[in-house]
């Protein structure tokens, strides 16, 4: 069982992280993108689109964690990752970790066209296993049968 903490939604032009990628470079890059998430949108058709893809993500993220733009909260501490055909996660670094419920989970949906990227994170406090681990699953079983 769950209870939601907060929601977050955000929605990017493409081009914008485009230009700023191309004005700006690796300055602007590296402040706000982990190595990981670089090299994964580096080896995509179209990297800008998944840029932008992870710049919703991040901002989603900050606000349904209720923290929106702060000194405690870099772009960098949250980062998306994804392990090959997976979906993709989020994962937080450093104090924003730190100061979060040891049971929050992050549940992220990314999508993009070559105009738009938008990023739905959901943020829920975990109050006993999901039903997808073999112990929660026993029980649910045996309250059934």
């Amino acid at each position: 069982m769950s209870r939601i903490l907060g929601i977050g939604v955000d929605v990017i032009d493409v081009v914008r992280i485009d230009r700023a990628a191309n004005r700006w470079g690796d300055r602007f890059l590296k402040r706000l993108y982990t190595q990981g998430e670089l090299a994964y949108c580096r080896e995509q058709s179209f990297p800008a689109e998944h840029l932008a893809a992870r710049f919703a993500a991040k901002e989603a993220t900050m606000k349904a964690l209720g923290t929106g733009w702060t000194s405690n909260v870099a772009f960098k501490d949250i980062e998306v990752v994804r392990q090959g055909s997976e979906r993709p996660q989020i994962e937080l670094h450093d104090e924003v970790r730190r100061t979060l419920p040891a049971n929050l989970t992050l549940h992220v949906s990314l999508s993009h066209t070559h105009v738009l990227a938008t990023a739905f994170v959901v943020a829920a406090l975990e109050s006993e296993p999901s039903l997808n681990s073999a112990s929660t699953r026993e029980k649910h079983h045996d309250q059934i049968h």
